[in-house]
């Protein structure tokens, strides 16, 4: 067994490795682009060359033999390596440069565990015990590059994360800037359920909400979001409203009552926006490492400090990188994460 922990953040990615019976862990850190660059010694020709590898890389003879390597912004691929000499042959000529890429389109989690277990791609990883951190979702978030997103909420609340509560960052201010909302469209369904979760109306699941799923999906929304009434008392109308999205062709619908069944719907709105805004980055990232590193025991870290399984992560509960405890100032974080997202911290 080899126990792997790794945190990706947006430049780099930390990664720690520890086989068994062995004492001393080995550490390596890579690019989170999941690249790796590397000095060149010397170029022998413009198809071969001998490259300085960092001692901690624990690398073997042909470890590099399938990789990609950047030079001068063409690219070749690595016929053979020599670990001794650092010596690799490409497959064509390229322009000399003092330092190249080696890359193969893994992600960077996956190019840390191999150098920390010198598995290369024509081998299997060993049995790994592997607990991974990220700020990928944090990034996503902030930078806007989530996936096209439906809200749908309860007739009469349409505006709902546009009003919010009417805090304000600068409460005096004579013009307020609005962050701009992560959904793309808002819909409203009909139906309604009383506080105590009794059905009052049936959920409308007609004609024209038909229409309006069909546009969805021609316009290639095929992410959503559900916040409706009451729905912490019973999440009937959301399931069914769900199970009809899918159904049409989304692939993804996260639910609010699933995700923050509290009693107010503003939070939950916005929990299940970002949920399912950030569901396509998260879902793809872990999917591959748990894929390539041929893991059934890995674990995501949450804001809170815990471990999830990939069946059981909600991309909700990455947004802050770390416990609060472990952050030097948590008021300064938090502050500048709501007022730079329409997300209220406490949804999370």
């Amino acid at each position: 067994m080899f126990k792997l922990r790794v945190d990706t953040g947006g430049t780099f990615t930390d990664c720690w490795g520890l086989e068994e019976d062995e004492t001393t862990p080995r550490l390596v850190k890579v690019l989170s682009s999941g690249r790796l660059r590397v000095s060149v010694e010397q170029w022998i020709s413009p198809q071969e060359l001998r490259v300085e590898l960092p001692e901690n890389w624990r690398v073997s003879n042909s470890f590099f033999t399938g990789f990609k390597l950047e030079s001068g912004g063409e690219s070749a691929l690595v016929l053979s390596f020599e670990a001794d000499s650092g010596q690799l042959v490409l497959s064509r000529p390229l322009p000399e440069a003092e330092s190249v890429d080696l890359f193969t389109r893994e992600e960077a989690p996956i190019l840390g565990a191999r150098l920390l277990t010198g598995t290369s791609l024509d081998q299997s990883f060993p049995p790994l015990d592997f607990r991974l951190a990220t700020t990928r979702g944090t990034n996503a978030l902030l930078e806007r590059k989530g996936a096209p997103l439906a809200l749908f909420v309860t007739k009469g609340f349409r505006d709902l994360l546009t009003i919010r509560d009417q805090r304000r960052p600068d409460l005096f201010a004579l013009k307020h800037e609005r962050p701009a909302p992560l959904f793309s469209s808002v819909d409203e369904v009909g139906g309604r359920l009383s506080s105590g979760g009794d059905e009052l109306e049936p959920l409308q699941l007609d004609e024209e909400l038909e229409q309006k799923i069909d546009t969805l999906l021609i316009q290639g929304v095929r992410i959503a979001a559900v916040a409706l009434l009451h729905s912490y008392a019973n999440p009937r109308h959301e399931e069914e409203l769900r199970e009809k999205l899918l159904s049409a062709g989304f692939e993804h619908v996260s639910i609010s009552s699933e995700l923050a069944p509290v009693i107010k719907i503003l939070p939950r709105a916005e929990t299940a926006v970002a949920n399912a805004y950030l569901w396509p980055v998260m879902s793809s990232f872990i999917s591959h490492v748990q894929e390539r590193s041929n893991s059934a025991q890995l674990l995501t870290m949450t804001s809170a400090g815990g471990l999830e399984s990939a069946a059981t992560f909600h991309p909700k509960d990455s947004l802050l990188s770390a416990p609060p405890q472990s952050r030097p100032d948590r008021r300064t974080d938090k502050k500048s994460l709501k007022k730079q997202t329409p997300i209220n911290n406490g949804s999370h």
